[in-house]
């Protein structure tokens, strides 16, 4: 699952993208509608799949960039920053596609951890 943050008119804001197709721009058509001036009415497509996460330009006037690099299209990772026009958007990855608990183990990108069966408490110990 993936996350979009950024400030729009002086607010913050996340969005949840959805697995498929978000269209980014000012148009009311638009799945992500961002009112700045500096966007394009139909800027940008984040595709979400069992894959990740590709971002792909529409053509905009004022381009769409990943750390600081002009992109046409691209894959996404968490941590990215990338820029519409002017605004400035975070990407983030929740770790459930990397993480899975199977009994007494935590399973993170293949690294096992064993979980200990101490009473409850304030905080599982990992081993």
């Amino acid at each position: 699952m993936f996350t979009l943050s950024y400030t729009e008119n002086g607010a913050p804001q996340r969005y949840q993208l959805r697995p498929g197709k978000t269209l980014v721009g000012r148009s009311p058509e638009c799945d992500l509608l961002i009112d700045d001036v500096s966007i394009s009415r139909r800027h940008a497509v984040f595709e979400v799949s069992d894959d990740g996460c590709a971002l792909r330009d529409l053509g905009s006037r004022n381009g769409t960039y990943r750390n600081g690099v002009v992109v046409t299209r691209v894959e996404l990772d968490d941590g990215d920053t990338v820029t519409l026009g002017q605004l400035l958007v975070q990407v983030h990855e929740s770790l459930d596609k990397h993480l899975s608990l199977t009994g007494d183990q935590v399973v993170l990108d293949g690294d096992v951890w064993t979980v200990s069966n101490a009473p409850p408490g304030p905080a599982m110990e990992l081993r």
